[in-house]
């Protein structure tokens, strides 16, 4: 009989250890992505003060992307933080919370402020003057704010729950990952040239999105809650994007090396439309 109990509270320690460890890996994992895909926006930012100039990229890309990773930041930290949106995630998936850690929010508000230094750049520094917001992204960005603005009043008035509201932003952070590059790869292909975008942002930010991707899933996997990985689909698609990155890294390896040759490389999805010779 005491055996059986001092197994059984072996059992239970060594069960509670490797819990342990496990989190202390997702935590580590977490935090990697954190850092590689963090450090994925420097690139950009200093080749724009190096050259004193911004001639060569979209003024689209340049002012989506802030705007995504605003509206990224607001659902991460309404998901991490609220309770009043975490208990009607709860409600909607069986009592699981969401796969949301504080590195998910370290990295989204640095994204949205390092964007953001990004885009003022283009108001400080050197560029031509065809280079200016298209009347559809004027027009998205009106549509986007009306719509906000309703969903906000809707869900103060009640009519509307709050989660709702930030499954809309992440909304918003998907339309912008896939539309905010078609405007750049425009660019290159029409000036024949993609001088003026950094290499490195491709390799870090395929890093950081494999490694958030595998986060999520393990997440998922440990809290036995496989729909926390559809849960929060601003992260989901940023980590498909990213991961699609790596795949078209290793597919095209030619292209890529040519890319750094020139040191103006575009972005890995776009890479086909115009290789330098």
């Amino acid at each position: 009989m005491k055996q059986a109990r001092a197994t059984t509270r072996s059992s239970g320690w060594t069960n509670r250890l490797r819990t342990h460890c496990d989190s202390c890996k997702l935590l580590l994992l977490g935090w990697t992505y954190t850092a590689a895909w963090s450090v994925s926006f420097y690139p950009q930012l200093i080749l724009n003060w190096r050259r004193k100039s911004v001639t060569g990229l979209s003024i689209d890309f340049l002012t989506l992307n802030p705007l995504g990773f605003l509206c990224y930041s607001i659902s991460n930290l309404a998901l991490y933080a609220s309770s009043t949106v975490r208990a009607s995630y709860r409600a909607r998936h069986d009592g699981h919370n969401p796969q949301v850690a504080l590195n998910d929010v370290v990295f989204a508000v640095h994204a949205c402020a390092v964007a953001g230094l990004t885009w003022g750049q283009s108001w400080v520094y050197q560029r031509d003057p065809s280079q200016r917001l298209s009347s559809y992204n004027r027009l998205i960005l009106l549509l986007l704010f009306l719509s906000l603005l309703t969903l906000t009043l809707l869900a103060t008035l009640e009519r509307l729950s709050y989660l709702s509201l930030v499954l809309f932003l992440s909304s918003v952070k998907l339309y912008v990952s896939a539309a905010k590059m078609v405007p750049q790869a425009w660019v290159n292909y029409r000036r024949k040239s993609t001088e003026g975008w950094s290499i490195e942002n491709i390799l870090l930010d395929a890093t950081g999105g494999l490694l958030s991707l595998t986060q999520l899933v393990l997440d998922s996997w440990v809290d036995g809650d496989w729909t926390g990985i559809t849960g929060n689909p601003g992260k989901l698609i940023s980590c498909c994007i990213a991961a699609d990155e790596a795949a078209a890294t290793g597919r095209n390896r030619s292209l890529v090396v040519v890319a750094v040759v020139t040191r103006s490389p575009i972005h890995a999805h776009f890479t086909l439309l115009y290789t330098p010779h």
